[in-house]
């Protein structure tokens, strides 16, 4: 007796005249019905979102530019969202420079400093605490500790630490350096080994963002990937802390 022979399709899902004929003698499954008003919900929810987040990548002195674009009281009362935002910043700025780290400060300055010092900082679910373990015959280390330094300005509420990797642990290897580890709350939450020449002020906010140290709608974070995308590795004078002065 004669075998029936297989016919199927290496795309079953695509719009074809075969993959109709094969539907049509159910070879192939017929294709799943498509929520036409899902997508369309979708489409208008993304629309409002993208409306809603328009003026997000701007700073307070940028928005009067678009006074005959956007109605006035609203422009007002984002620039007044934003101002507090950046007195929060400034209020939270206590740090803004790299703390030299010993072995015997480690405990003080790094573990518990991340569980938060004043009551505020705890129930916002402590301190981030950033450690560079460095080697200063590791180019890639030396560079990192530049760039260690202009991300501890351009993040002043957030504290960056460094030390030589041998002076926090003997036997040390120059291998592992440098190391990134990062605390919050008493513990570390990531570890980085290793760090490319290409890398800078932005490799740092993604890793502050990934670890919940930075907000996405951050000014920084969104000037920053703007600033990536068009080819600069640093921020423009309007760009950096004066966004957040009183």
């Amino acid at each position: 007796m004669n075998q029936p022979i297989q016919v199927q399709s290496d795309r079953p899902s695509e719009d074809t005249e075969w993959n109709d004929i094969l539907r049509q003698h159910g070879v192939i499954p017929e294709k799943p019905k498509v929520d036409e008003q899902a997508i369309e919900d979708a489409i208008f929810q993304a629309r409002d979102i993208i409306h809603e987040k328009r003026l997000d990548h701007l700073a307070p002195d940028e928005l009067s530019d678009l006074e005959d674009l956007e109605d006035e009281a609203f422009l007002e009362e984002y620039r007044q969202k934003r101002i507090a935002e950046f007195q929060a910043v400034a209020k939270r700025a206590k740090f803004g420079s790299v703390f030299p780290l010993s072995k015997n400060e480690w405990s003080r300055e790094v573990t518990e400093a991340s569980e938060g010092v004043s009551e505020e900082e705890k129930k916002a679910g402590g301190q981030t605490v950033l450690v560079h373990m460095s080697h200063n015959e590791v180019p890639e280390s030396v560079y990192l500790s530049k760039v260690w330094k202009e991300a501890a300005q351009r993040w002043p509420e957030i504290k960056f630490c460094e030390i030589l990797g041998s002076r926090a642990v003997e036997g040390w290897p120059k291998e592992r350096s440098p190391t990134i580890i990062i605390y919050r709350q008493g513990d570390v939450v990531d570890t980085i080994v290793g760090w490319r020449r290409e890398w800078g002020l932005w490799e740092i906010d993604e890793l502050l963002v990934k670890n919940g140290a930075a907000d996405e709608g951050d000014l920084r974070i969104i000037k920053g990937r703007r600033a990536k995308a068009e080819g600069r590795d640093k921020p423009d004078v309007d760009e950096g802390d004066e966004d957040f002065s009183d």
